[in-house]
């Protein structure tokens, strides 16, 4: 059967993003902040129990099918995406501008995240 994952979602918050970061690429991010993704400038905004790790899948659900509960808007480009599997542990998504990329990312940075 499936294995059930955790998946935060991190987003940037607008008052705090003074490098205009929002729906930028992962080249732009990195380019404007020394080559990190600067997670002192996202929100936690939600944690989803997903049946897969299938990331274009958990794109679909954050932008056609929301989880109950979900008030953020759909998933864009410079969302993070952690996916915490049970047996694998955790990784960090970057959305781009095609698809998703593996990046390192300080979750106990983010507001609403891990402390």
């Amino acid at each position: 059967g499936a294995t059930a994952v955790l998946v935060p979602e991190e987003k940037i918050d607008f008052e705090r993003d003074e490098k205009f970061l929002c729906y930028r690429n992962l080249e732009t991010v990195l380019e404007r902040c020394g080559g990190i993704i600067p997670a002192e400038s996202y929100n936690m905004v939600f944690e989803y129990e997903a049946l897969s790790d299938n990331l274009e899948r958990l794109f679909f659900i954050f932008n056609e099918a929301h989880p109950k509960g979900y008030k953020a808007r759909s998933m864009s480009m410079s969302d993070v995406v952690e996916v915490i599997d049970p047996v694998n542990g955790s990784k960090f998504f970057f959305c781009d501008k095609i698809g998703f990329k593996e990046v390192s990312f300080d979750a106990s940075k983010a507001k609403g995240g891990p402390h």
